[in-house]
């Protein structure tokens, strides 16, 4: 893929410079030869390289994935080729089965009737979890 990169890149710039060689001259000691040509390909790689690491890294704060309150996965089960998820959209809770015959709703919840139940799953493993270690 890197060797496709750059044979594209060398023919853009050479494109390129062929068609701007009748306007422009070529830099000084980087004339038409393949050393000239391996320099300037280089620069060409570190630039895109730059310009790619600083894209990922400042662009993900100008585009958020979401906003709070929409839509938020609060979890997810892998089952093989099937999952399990469970969403937040809004103030209700959505567990759904999505296989290869499409998705399957499991069921719907308010967020405070999801979040009790969470609470008494904590408590009741918290008991569990000090029965064991005292015994």
């Amino acid at each position: 893929m890197v060797l496709a990169l750059a044979l594209f890149f060398c023919v853009c710039a050479s494109s390129v410079t062929l068609a701007a060689g009748d306007v422009l001259p070529p830099p000084p000691g980087l004339g038409d030869t393949l050393a000239g040509y391996v320099v300037k390909m280089s620069l060409a790689l570190l630039l895109f390289g730059v310009a790619g690491y600083a894209a990922a890294k400042f662009l993900p704060r100008f585009f958020k994935a979401g906003s709070p309150g929409r839509l938020r996965v609060i979890s997810a089960l892998s089952l093989g080729r099937d999952a399990v998820y469970i969403f937040q959209t809004g103030p209700d809770v959505v567990a759904l089965f999505v296989g290869r015959g499409g998705a399957t709703l499991l069921g719907k919840w308010r967020l405070d009737e999801w979040e009790d139940y969470e609470a008494s799953l904590s408590e009741i493993a918290y008991a569990d979890q000090r029965a064991k270690g005292s015994g």
